[in-house]
């Protein structure tokens, strides 16, 4: 811990660059007692908040939702996520870098709170987005049955809407689709089959790539 944080200060006071991905390293730790020396540099070197003025990287927000993290734990950073929504990027980042089971659960859960419960298609689909990127590349978190329905169905109800809503944008049904394809069943294959095909350059052929992947996943459960 020591190490990182020295390293951390060492280049603020030399005039280097601290990044995000350098805070990103404290998670690794798995170690509250950062949490004090962590705050005391963002004070110190005035990392900034989101949205500032200077438009600088929000160092600050990013120690503070660690931190919470840290200190509160997984149902603090859903709470801050849905009360400031300004905050949910970093969080989704947060939970992105953890890669558990329980932070996949979080992140259901703020796509969950943004689709059904305030119809918000813009910040359910960072939520989407993350689910991408945390089961997409590996099989580091095995969720449960229960929850890759409950999943599928919120993925279901988020691309109806984008339909009835959004003139069926397709950045939004290609953000659907890249997740469907670990989480569909026989009934998501007739279910793309019926759907408009996607015309955009970045979705072109999605629509055979992810029925392909969901018959891959269906036969190797068998």
């Amino acid at each position: 811990m020591d190490k990182l944080i020295s390293k951390l200060r060492k280049a603020e006071s030399n005039g280097g660059e601290v990044n995000v991905e350098d805070l990103l390293a404290l998670l690794k730790l798995k170690d509250a007692s950062i949490c004090p020396e962590l705050k005391r540099l963002k004070q110190d070197f005035n990392w900034k908040a989101v949205d500032n003025p200077e438009n600088e990287v929000p160092l600050g927000a990013w120690a503070d939702v660690i931190c919470v993290y840290y200190e509160r734990g997984f149902k603090a950073l859903y709470s801050i996520a849905i009360q400031h929504t300004r905050l949910l990027g970093i969080v989704l980042g947060v939970c992105e870098e953890i890669k558990t089971e329980e932070s996949l659960k979080t992140v259901f859960s703020l796509f969950e709170f943004f689709i059904q419960d305030k119809n918000d298609l813009i910040n359910a689909k960072k939520s989407v987005l993350t689910i991408n990127l945390m089961i997409s590349f590996d099989n580091k978190i095995n969720f449960t049955d229960k929850l890759k329905a409950d999943l599928l169905d919120l993925l279901y109800l988020f691309i109806n809407t984008v339909d009835t809503e959004y003139n069926s944008d397709e950045g939004m049904i290609i953000a659907g689709y890249c997740v469907i394809r670990r989480v569909g069943n026989k009934d998501t294959i007739e279910f793309i089959k019926k759907r408009p095909k996607l015309k955009d350059e970045g979705g072109a052929g999605l629509e055979s790539i992810v029925i392909k992947a969901i018959k891959k996943n269906l036969s190797n459960n068998k």
